[in-house]
């Protein structure tokens, strides 16, 4: 998607699987006796495989010709060539077609599993982030967006390897960034607290089950063209605004509001807020990202009168608890606020800061930002909020307040965060 700040796992330049979708060698297909000292022919392709594609010839009487075809299912080397005077060499393919991917059997069959071994605590409907380096994947094992990567919890036993029978359900599971070669990020979420899940991988007819709806508790990387009504909820600022839009469009959200000709001609707030709500709790914080988040038209402190703002909030035009990274003419700041309590900023007014990538986690006892080293201990919000965004103007001779953003995840925190451990390769 246009403008992300998140890879969406679609590499260009993979290698191609030379076997087929079975992953048998066919060694009783049709061979060629060729005159001495010539080049083997080409391996044959199994005209049952799904775009398979013949071996190309061997160079020489001492080069086998090499794998061919640009499908799922290329075809296998060819044989050496003539080895002496009398006898040439044989031309059979090795490995290519198989099964139809369209066939149960095919279709459901992986070659490797790997167990991942989860140490420490974490909660029940949890998403767990896996940081799969280039050793994890041998070359050719896995397609190169991972659209073949399957999870369960448990061990690599059972079923999954045919698909047949199995009673264990694919984990939801959303890939952040596809790298086989070298660095991959895939988020998995287990209902339980299982320690140890079974990560299937090696099926050249798979398609994707990446999906970020499954992977955490909200997410919305604003791929329509309009606002998902399913997930939030768009509140208008007032009936006098000459602009008080929430548009979708090429992957990005935007909130704006102006004002009018008048200072204070269009009373309250434009606020987006998500339909359900969140809340820490004794066992589980709350963590959100949103990525690609800035305010185009904030220009720093004394710049008039616009405020917007990011993070949780309760709905209220003038929210009594919210935990909200927020700009206006006096600065940017982390601000907590606890009903009854009051109010406290992180960031001293004044203070001129780009986000791009919000994080905040929401623990019982305090809130931070990671990477801006900023933690509140003070007004912790203690009630199920909203995730969201609000934008306002109280001056008319100024641009109007407007949030953009990319992408917003949200998911249960704990701290600190489990370790992984992946195993050795299984051949299944």
């Amino acid at each position: 998607m246009t403008g992300k700040r998140w890879a969406l796992g679609l590499f260009a330049g993979a290698a191609v699987l030379a076997v087929g979708c079975n992953g048998l060698l066919d060694n009783n297909k049709p061979h060629v006796v060729r005159s001495a000292n010539t080049a083997g022919s080409a391996g044959m392709a199994d005209p049952s495989g799904d775009s398979a594609g013949a071996g190309a010839r061997g160079d020489s009487e001492s080069v086998a010709g090499v794998g061919g075809g640009t499908g799922d299912s290329g075809g296998g080397a060819g044989t050496l060539g003539g080895s002496s005077p009398d006898v040439g060499g044989a031309a059979k393919g090795a490995g290519a077609g198989g099964d139809d991917c369209s066939s149960p059997t095919g279709a459901n069959a992986w070659r490797y599993c790997r167990e991942v071994q989860i140490s420490g605590a974490f909660p029940d409907i949890y998403s767990h982030q896996l940081t799969l380096g280039a050793d994890i994947f041998s070359t050719g094992a896995v397609r190169a967006d991972l659209s073949d990567l399957r999870f369960f919890e448990g061990a690599c036993t059972g079923d999954e390897s045919s698909g047949v029978g199995s009673e264990r359900k694919p984990l939801g599971m959303w890939v952040e960034a596809a790298a086989p070669g070298g660095s991959s990020i895939v988020w998995v979420r287990t209902p339980t607290q299982a320690a140890k899940l079974a990560m299937f991988y090696g099926n050249p007819c798979a398609s994707t089950v990446s999906d970020g709806d499954s992977a955490f508790l909200l997410f919305d990387d604003f791929s329509g063209t309009e606002l998902d009504s399913a997930k939030w909820i768009y509140q208008p600022g007032g009936t006098t605004c000459t602009k008080d839009t929430a548009t979708v469009a090429d992957g990005v959200l935007s909130l704006e509001m102006s004002m009018g000709s008048y200072a204070n001609t269009c009373s309250g707030r434009a606020t987006i807020l998500s339909v359900g709500s969140v809340a820490a709790t004794s066992t589980f914080g709350i963590r959100l990202d949103m990525i690609g988040l800035h305010y185009p038209h904030w220009g720093g402190p004394g710049s008039g009168f616009r405020a917007v703002s990011s993070g949780f909030l309760d709905g209220k035009p003038q929210p009594d608890d919210s935990i909200e990274f927020a700009a206006d003419e006096l600065g940017t700041r982390l601000g907590t606020r606890r009903a009854g309590v009051g109010h406290v900023s992180e960031i001293p007014n004044g203070t001129t800061f780009a986000a791009d990538r919000l994080t905040l986690r929401w623990s019982r006892t305090q809130v931070s930002w990671p990477s801006a080293g900023l933690v509140s201990t003070a007004q912790v919000p203690t009630i199920a909020l909203s995730v969201g965004w609000r934008a306002l103007n109280w001056d008319s001779n100024r641009p109007s307040g407007k949030v953009v953003v990319d992408a917003v995840r949200v998911m249960r925190d704990i701290e600190p965060p489990p370790t992984y451990a992946v195993g050795a390769e299984q051949a299944l």
